[in-house]
């Protein structure tokens, strides 16, 4: 049977190199990256006030966010800016026309501020030439984004298998999108690690489905990294995986693990 190592995508092989932007919505302050989407608003939506659609999208984000558990299905980019269009009073026709623009605008934004791990490639081809199949389980809600990014550093050439979730229908913590990019892999669950940041959704999912997970916990401090199950590996960056998974020792390339 094969060995396999699973990576999260953001937050684990790719950053974001740009503080997200604040806006202010009913008084309030909120750091979002629709912050970008102003001149498409404007030239689609001229009577449109850009704080009108911002508090639209927000509370259709809120929805959205409180009705995923316990299926977890992922709405697409598209989807959700057409929601918040409809509830502007947009019909269906302009909507159609809209919500592409949105995405686009978005999105494209959103990948020139994408960066690699720098640990990214040597991880990746170190792991490829100890024999591991590699994949990528992402929580994302345009799969050409995700995986346009992918390429641009070089990254997709080095996988097995990418699974995103707009391109699935389910999120992490789900463990059908898990199981998804085991059985793409080849492997089974014993013979295959996942590697990710966020807790909730990376480490307690992975762990839910039985594989061995290392977590890549940069804050030490925060109780979930204190309180984490003791079969899950706590590393400081994304260079101790190699060692970590091949040989089994922690304390890799000089990135021992959180305590």
């Amino acid at each position: 049977m094969p060995k396999a190592v699973l990576f999260d995508l953001f937050g684990t092989l790719v950053h974001f190199q740009e503080q997200v932007p604040t806006v202010e919505i009913g008084g309030q302050p909120w750091r979002t990256t629709m912050r970008w989407l102003e001149p498409v608003v404007r030239q689609y939506l001229p009577r449109c006030p850009f704080e009108s659609f911002l508090a639209a999208l927000l509370q259709v984000t809120r929805e959205l966010a409180a009705q995923r558990a316990p299926e977890y299905l992922e709405v697409p980019s598209v989807v959700r800016f057409r929601r918040a269009l409809a509830a502007l009073g947009i019909d269906e026709a302009q909507q159609a026309v809209i919500a592409p623009r949105l995405v686009e605008a978005h999105m494209a934004r959103l990948a020139s501020c994408t960066r690699p791990d720098p640990h990214a490639t040597t991880v990746l081809r170190s792991l490829r030439n100890a024999g591991y199949a590699l994949g990528v389980v992402s929580n994302f809600d345009h799969e050409p984004t995700a995986l346009g990014i992918l390429d641009k550093f070089g990254l997709r050439s080095l996988l097995d298998v990418v699974v995103i979730s707009a391109g699935f229908g389910r999120r992490k913590p789900h463990p059908a999108i898990f199981r998804a990019a085991i059985e793409a892999v080849g492997t089974d669950v014993p013979a295959t690690w996942f590697v990710g940041d966020n807790y909730e959704e990376d480490v307690r999912g992975a762990r839910a489905v039985g594989l061995k997970v290392a977590w890549i916990r940069s804050d030490p401090s925060e109780p979930q990294a204190r309180e984490c199950e003791a079969d899950v590996v706590q590393i400081a960056t994304l260079a101790a995986v190699p060692e970590l998974v091949v040989s089994g020792s922690v304390f890799a390339a000089g990135n021992p693990p959180i305590s």
